[in-house]
């Protein structure tokens, strides 16, 4: 082979090679996030070994759900890392978009902003002022895209992350 030949392959080598880490860093993102499992209720909550390849089903803890670090976001699921007392043998699984919960804290009864999109700038929804439990739709840098109930109407919209807390059993700071 000449090495014309074998420069061009370990450009085009290199080229996929950054192409695909490309594609990885935007299909999935990099998150660092304490959520709960179970929000709602105590049902079984599947999980998965991958996005849409089923694992098993996830039972809630004695007193309601797992508290788990959200890792990675990908095509509408969360990786997330299960406590060591979670009866799983799997302790990083996928959990389907809305299969997690945060609490919007709010002690001090301040006006929560709830965006359109994930920008301070972006218009304001609503605001909430006082604690409630968010199911998580999407997370977008120091935003998560959340659905709940509040003042009797269904709100979804982008809250920032330092309003969230990931333990519904203790108050978070």
């Amino acid at each position: 082979m000449d090495k014309k030949v074998i420069m061009h392959k370990k450009s085009t080598f290199g080229i996929a090679l950054f192409l695909g880490l490309v594609l990885c860093a935007c299909s999935c993102r990099t998150i660092s996030l304490e959520a709960f499992t179970h929000p709602y209720n105590l049902n079984q909550v599947p999980t998965y070994r991958s996005p849409n390849k089923f694992y098993s089903y996830l039972q809630a803890d004695t007193e309601g759900g797992w508290i788990v670090e959200i890792q990675k976001q990908r095509e509408g699921f969360f990786y997330v890392k299960l406590p060591s007392e979670c009866e799983l043998p799997k302790k990083n699984i996928w959990l389907k978009a809305g299969d997690l919960g945060v609490v919007v804290q709010n002690y001090d009864s301040i006006e929560i902003p709830v965006y359109l999109s994930a920008d301070t700038l972006s218009v304001p929804i609503t605001y909430i002022s006082h604690s409630t439990i968010g199911i998580i739709c999407s997370i977008k840098k120091d935003f998560v895209l959340l659905r709940c109930r509040y003042n009797g109407a269904e709100v979804k919209g982008w809250v920032q992350k330092k309003y969230l807390c990931g333990n519904p059993y203790t108050p978070c700071n």
